[in-house]
């Protein structure tokens, strides 16, 4: 109430403060972005302001994750929106798939270089496994 009479005589334009979460940032307890001021540096106060937001917006998506209307509102779109989403993707795998192959293939050289006699044990140890096997496969392909 007192803020309100403050605000009527002019002597405070701030909003009440609404309950809500605490987050701490950077060591700081902070409830309100109001809270936040740092008039000599402006660009480490919007940078407060904005992780402030962005911890709030986690814990509210963290709270709403486990709330049942959201999870039915989720499962809905969910249900909704599933051939889309799989029509987009096989356009986009489609689209990409000439960069992905060359991306696994570099991901899988830069392995193998890694851990080369890893990777050559393996083998030994599967041509040890199955040499009878390989060995007659071997021979009826040349007969």
């Amino acid at each position: 109430m007192k803020h309100l009479v403050d605000q009527l005589l002019g002597l405070r334009v701030e909003l009440p403060r609404t309950r809500g979460t605490t987050v701490v940032v950077d060591g700081r307890r902070i409830s309100d972005v109001r809270q936040i001021k740092l008039p000599d540096d402006p660009g480490e106060q919007s940078r407060l302001r904005r992780e402030v937001q962005r911890v709030k917006e986690q814990v509210r998506y963290q709270r709403r994750k486990h709330d049942p209307a959201f999870q039915a509102m989720r499962a809905a779109y969910d249900e909704r929106t599933r051939e889309k989403r799989q029509a987009w993707k096989r356009e986009y795998d489609q689209r990409n798939k000439e960069r992905k192959r060359r991306q696994k293939n570099e991901w899988a050289r830069r392995d193998y270089l890694a851990n080369a006699e890893k990777y050559r044990a393996k083998s030994r140890a599967y041509y040890e496994r199955n040499r009878e096997r390989i060995l007659a496969r071997k021979k009826n392909r040349t007969t």
